[in-house]
This record gives C-alpha cells, sequence and structure tokens, in this order.
C-alpha cells in the first residue's frame, strides 16, 4: 500500500497541522482578548468583546468540523482501516453551526445599540472630580470629597429629578496644566463640570469648578426669528416681508469661554459653600436658570477674606450670564457693571456686556464695550465679530466689514493653532454669513460637523445659511438632523418654522412654531412668529372667501402678538406685526399706535416708517404719509418699496412730477418682475412710456 495511508510521513505531518492549527489559533486570540478586555476593559471593551467573539467563533467552528477517526468495515474484516468520522453528534453540530452565524450577527447589533446609547442626548450631568494635590497624597482627602459631593448633590438633585453622576477622574491636574487639561480632560470623559484643585496642610482647599456644558444660545437679536413683515400694495395690497441676517446662532455671542471660577473652603468641614456652587453649576448646565441664580446669589451672600480676588467677579458673571440667558438683560448689566468694578481688566465681561446692551438695541453702548474688550485682548476674535454686528445694526457697514476681516484672521489664527477646534470653524461661518459669503460658511459649517457630528448648533447655523441661500429642502434637511440630535431645540423647530412659512407652507410652519412654544413657553420669537404665520394664513383664507377662518386666524395672530410683548415688552418686531393685523381690520389708529411704539423701540427701523405711512396714506393724512416714506429711504437709500409708495402718494397728491421720480427710481432698484410691472404700469398711468 501506498504511503498516504500511514500515519506518518508528510501527509501525516500536515494532518497534525489541521488538526491543532485552529485551536492554537483560538487559544492565542482569548489570551490577546483577555490581556486586552482585562488590562483597559473600559478603554477598550470593543476589542475584548470582539476577541472573545472571534474565539467563540473558531470553537464552534472546531465543533463543527472535528473528526475522529475509528475503524470501518465489518469487525472480523482483517483488511478494515480506519475512517473519519465528526467527533461530536449532528445535533450539537446543528447548534455550533446556528451559533456561527448568530454570534457575529448579535454582536454587531449589539455594537449598533451600544454606539445608539453612547450618542443619543442625555440630559444626565456629568461631574469629574480629579485627584486633588496636596503634601499627603496618600491622605484619603479626594474620596472624602467626592463622598460629599454625592451626598450633597443627592439632596437636591432627588427633588428635582436631576440625573447627576459625579465620579472620580483618577489622575491629579496639577496648577501648572491648569484649566486646559481639566477641560481637555473632562471633554474626554463627556462631564459638563470638572472639579479640581489643591489642599495645604490644614485641608484648606483652592478648589476649581470648570464649566464644559455645550453651546447653546442666548435669547438674543443673533438668533432672532425674522426680521419684520412689511404691508405694501400693487394693484391691490399685498403682503410681504424682507429677510435680514436674523435667525444664525451666533457662537461668539452664546459660548461663555470663562473656564469658571475657584473658590477657598476646608475640606476637612461640610463643603457646604462648594456644595452649593456644584448646585449652581448644576442647574446651570441644567439650563434652569431661575434655580442657578438663586444658588449664585446665596454664595454671593456669603462673603469672607479667604476667597480668591477673582471670586466674586467670576460668581457675578456667572448670574449675569444666567440673567441673559433668560432675556433678563437689564439684570445682566447690572451684574456685568460690578463684575468690571471688583476686576477692570476682564475682557470677557465687557464682550458679554456689549452683548447684553446690543440685545437691549443700546448699540452705542454695546460698541464701546467691544472696543474695550478689544483693548484689553487685540486679538479678541468674537469681540470684532459682535462689535461688526452692531456696526451692521447701525448702518456703519463699511466699519462692520472691517471688523468681520478682523474676526476672520482671528478665527484663523485659532484654526491654525488647533485644526480641531469645532468651534472655530462655526464661528468663522458665522462670520462669513455676516459678510454674506454663504458658500464659505456653508463650507466651515459643515467642517465643524465632521470634527463634532453631534452638534446640533452647528447643523442649525447650515441650515440658516441654506435659508438665506433659498435652497430651502436642503435648509429642512439641516433642521430636521439638528431635531433629531437634540429634540428639545425649541430654536430648531423656530428656524425651520421660519422655512416652511417662506416656502408658503403655513401649517407646518404653525406646527413648528406650536412646538417651540410647547418646549419653551417664553419663547417671544415663536409667538410673533406664529402671529405672522396666523395673518398670512388669515389672507390666504379670506382670497379663498372663508372669511370666518380668516376672522379666526388673525385674532391668532393677535393673541400671539400679544403674548411676544407680554413676554419682551421692547419687542419691535411685534408691535410691527399686530400694527399690520389692526391695519388689516382697517383699525387704522389701533395700527398706527403699534407702529408708534416699534419706531419709539426701533428709531431705524425702516419697515415700521413704510407701515405707518401706509395707515396714513390710507386715513387721507398724506403729507405724513409722505414724511414716512422718506424716513424710511434716509434710513435705506436703495429700499424699492418705499420710493413705490411715495410716488403713490405723490400722485394723489397731484405732484405728477415726483410721483414719475418716485417710480421711475423704484424700477431701477426692484428685481422682481411682478414688482417691476406695478411700477412700470403706474409709470403708464401717468403717460410715461417705460419698459
Amino acid at each position: 500500500m501506498g504511503n498516504d495511508s500511514a500515519p506518518g510521513g508528510f501527509s501525516g505531518l500536515i494532518e497534525q497541522i489541521k488538526k491543532w492549527f485552529v485551536p492554537f489559533i483560538a487559544v492565542a486570540l482569548f489570551v490577546f482578548g483577555l490581556r486586552k478586555g482585562v488590562k483597559e476593559v473600559q478603554e477598550h471593551i470593543t476589542w475584548a468583546v470582539a476577541a472573545a467573539v472571534v474565539v467563540g467563533v473558531l470553537f464552534l467552528y472546531w465543533v463543527y468540523t472535528s473528526e475522529t477517526e475509528r475503524e470501518g468495515g465489518e469487525a472480523i474484516d482483517p483488511l478494515s482501516k480506519l475512517e473519519k468520522v465528526p467527533r461530536f453528534s449532528n445535533k450539537l453540530r446543528g447548534w455550533a453551526f446556528a451559533g456561527m452565524i448568530l454570534l457575529p450577527v448579535l454582536t454587531i447589533f449589539g455594537f449598533l445599540v451600544a454606539e445608539y446609547i453612547k450618542h443619543r442626548p442625555s440630559n444626565k450631568i456629568i461631574v469629574l472630580v480629579a485627584d486633588f494635590q496636596g503634601p499627603d497624597q496618600k491622605d484619603p482627602v479626594t474620596p472624602a470629597v467626592i463622598n460629599k459631593l454625592r451626598l450633597g448633590a443627592e439632596e437636591f438633585s432627588a427633588e428635582e429629578f436631576l440625573e447627576v453622576e459625579i465620579k472620580g477622574l483618577g489622575m491629579t491636574i496639577t496648577e501648572q496644566e491648569g484649566s486646559a487639561t481639566a477641560r481637555e480632560k473632562g471633554k474626554e470623559k463627556k462631564a459638563s463640570i470638572v472639579i479640581w484643585g489643591s489642599y495645604d496642610d490644614a485641608l484648606t482647599g483652592a478648589v476649581h469648578i470648570e464649566t464644559l456644558g455645550e453651546q447653546r444660545q442666548l435669547t438674543s437679536q443673533y438668533i432672532s426669528a425674522r426680521t419684520s413683515r412689511y404691508v405694501g400694495e400693487r394693484a391691490s395690497r399685498y403682503v410681504g416681508r424682507r429677510r435680514g441676517n436674523g435667525e444664525q446662532i451666533d457662537y461668539s455671542a452664546s459660548v461663555v469661554n470663562k473656564p469658571g471660577l475657584t473658590v477657598k473652603e476646608s475640606l476637612s468641614g461640610d463643603m457646604s459653600l462648594i456644595i452649593l456652587l456644584l448646585a449652581g453649576f448644576i442647574y446651570y448646565e441644567s439650563e434652569d436658570y431661575d434655580k442657578a441664580i438663586r444658588r449664585f446669589s446665596r454664595a454671593l451672600e456669603q462673603k469672607t477674606s479667604a476667597h480668591p480676588v477673582n471670586y466674586q467677579s467670576d460668581l457675578l458673571f456667572f448670574r449675569g450670564i444666567s440673567f441673559s440667558f433668560k432675556g433678563d438683560f437689564d439684570s445682566a448689566i447690572s451684574d456685568y457693571d460690578q463684575a468690571i468694578k471688583l476686576k477692570p481688566d476682564d475682557a470677557d465681561v465687557y464682550k458679554y456686556r456689549g452683548d447684553a446692551y446690543t440685545d437691549k438695541g443700546r448699540h452705542d453702548q454695546a460698541i464701546a464695550d467691544y472696543g474695550q474688550a478689544i483693548k484689553l485682548k487685540p486679538d479678541y476674535a468674537d469681540a470684532y465679530n459682535n462689535r461688526g454686528n452692531a456696526y451692521s445694526d447701525k448702518g456703519r457697514l463699511d466699519q462692520a466689514i472691517a471688523d468681520y476681516d478682523q474676526a476672520i484672521a482671528g478665527y484663523d489664527q485659532a484654526i491654525k493653532l488647533k485644526p480641531d477646534d469645532a468651534l472655530a470653524y462655526n464661528s468663522r461661518g458665522n462670520v462669513y454669513s455676516n459678510k454674506g459669503r454663504l458658500d464659505q460658511a456653508i463650507a466651515d459649517y459643515y467642517q465643524a460637523i465632521k470634527l463634532e457630528p453631534d452638534d446640533a448648533l452647528a447643523y442649525i447655523n447650515c441650515g440658516n445659511a441654506y435659508h438665506d441661500k433659498g435652497e430651502l429642502d436642503r435648509a429642512i434637511a439641516n433642521f430636521d438632523h439638528a431635531i433629531k440630535l437634540k429634540p428639545d431645540d425649541a430654536l430648531a423647530y423656530n428656524n425651520r418654522g421660519n422655512v416652511y412659512y417662506d416656502n408658503g407652507q403655513l401649517y407646518q410652519a404653525i406646527a413648528d412654531y406650536d412646538r417651540a412654544i410647547k418646549l419653551k413657553p417664553d419663547y417671544a420669537d415663536a409667538y410673533n412668529n406664529r402671529g405672522d404665520a396666523y395673518f398670512a394664513k388669515g389672507y390666504n383664507d379670506r382670497v379663498l372667501a372663508a372669511y370666518d377662518k380668516a376672522i379666526a386666524d388673525h385674532d391668532r395672530a393677535i393673541a400671539d402678538y400679544d403674548q411676544a410683548i407680554k413676554l419682551k415688552p421692547d419687542y419691535a418686531d411685534a408691535y410691527n406685526g399686530r400694527g399690520i393685523v389692526y391695519y388689516d381690520h382697517g383699525r387704522y389708529d389701533r395700527a398706527i399706535a403699534d407702529y408708534d411704539q416699534a419706531i419709539m423701540l426701533k428709531p431705524d427701523y425702516a419697515d415700521a416708517y413704510i407701515n405707518r405711512g401706509i395707515a396714513y396714506r390710507n386715513k387721507e393724512q398724506l403729507d405724513r404719509a409722505i414724511a414716512d416714506y422718506s424716513q424710511a429711504i434716509k434710513l435705506e437709500s436703495d429700499y424699492a418699496l418705499a420710493y413705490y409708495h411715495r410716488g403713490n402718494v405723490y400722485e394723489k397728491a397731484g405732484n405728477k412730477h415726483s410721483a414719475i421720480a418716485d417710480f421711475r427710481k423704484s424700477l431701477e432698484l426692484y428685481t422682481d418682475p411682478r414688482d417691476r410691472k406695478g411700477a412700470l404700469d403706474s409709470l403708464r398711468s401717468l403717460g410715461v412710456k417705460a419698459e
């Protein structure tokens, strides 16, 4: 017989390799996976699970394919030989085969579920506590501090249904490493607050409390709903509106750059002040600003000489920011004033006071504060950007552009130093948007999204830029994504509602404004916008002869404007919007009163002057109408609609020469074919041949 059947020789060696190779690989992978999993199970759990699954699949494969040898033929046959048969029963082999298929499938499914859980929106506030640096590192100071903080947090978090987790970092952050390291480690661990510091022989601690929470928006004009609407007329009266530079989230107006504050207190006592401050920052991070303000106020009342020099000014700053997030800008300005008295060289406080002045419409004071912030911190890109916004609001466009260029240079430098800084890309995108360079803005927003895919505000900014470009489907897609990432973001619903409004989808717009108001009952902009939508819907109903529906919609519009004004008494847009509804109902005096109030609150409000002019025209007060249109033109010299309306009044007053001049100017400025036709028709009615 040949050598093929012999147990030895080359064939036998091959059989031995086949027999032991798979178990050997399985054991090696198991050892590797076990070592990896045991060593860093929290950091590399994916590797450990993957290794275990590979080992499991290989073992099941061995069970399924393993064979053994037995004698074949009859027992009495002297020529009987060995044959290979499965080692295990068919039933067991069937289970092994099923396991080889199901184990990887279930593992992949488990990874996907874990990834979803990891990235799903969470309201949990994670507080990370670094090991405190002191004379005796073996002294159990840090565990005692963590235990006291947990007990303190349990007392208020249980009552408020807050999910708070306080855990140790497991490493020391030295004063030399400072805030930058604390924030880096906090970001790695997805913490909202990081506590670190040191203590002396008397166990008196210098405790740093850093806040790292997500970017959020102030209730400011940087995120205002839209610019106001205006009324106009062609052959018949129509309702129109102009878009401005609202809607974007201006990170430089909304992100708190201060790292936190430092407090001194004995770590051997009950740490009541530290726990009080922690409660304030936890409420701050959970966006419960009323409770945050109460805790910060109580902390300010506990005045001792032991606190670091900047403690009170920093605490006033954070209380001021909390007031700003509530929309209480007067209280915010008061806190910033006190903080500046205590620390006159703090550029951040000047910048944020400038933001509050901007929200109050006090642009000159805002510009002065931004200037002081820039003087103290010459590379302060956020301050340049916001001063540019203030100059733009005042119509000082050359100065605005100069500041935007400075802001872009600052963000360029930030990106050069830190190419993975998503916030810098967002901020630069906002400046490009302010300059009308929307493609570059969108490119920056996409880069920010690439760096931080879970940042809902970056999607909102991108949606706003697409809205301004007129690419409404892409705008809605970005707002959809923002809402998916953060379902409780009222701003995303409000801004998506704006796109639906511009697309004529009034029912969808109203539904989004409803949702924004439900999420944020004090959202004045959403009430104002819903009022706009109800008014437009009522106008459409009236065109369709559904007069009862039109009246009901207009009543809802007035109710929404009333609520917006109640929430924000200095809301010029809401007065203008309510005036339009009163005008539409023929209540001209009420309309004029609202336009008066809008102009008083916002003296450069060209739309309100036009609307009041239209109301005066209908009351046959032609001189007043002409004066209002002339003021609108003075404010915005390229405002075609103002020339057109003034031309109508000149024509009615018998001043044919002035009417022709205004109609020609409006024809020169108009770009919409329908508007141009209206101006041409007006000129032809006066006997002027125009094409």
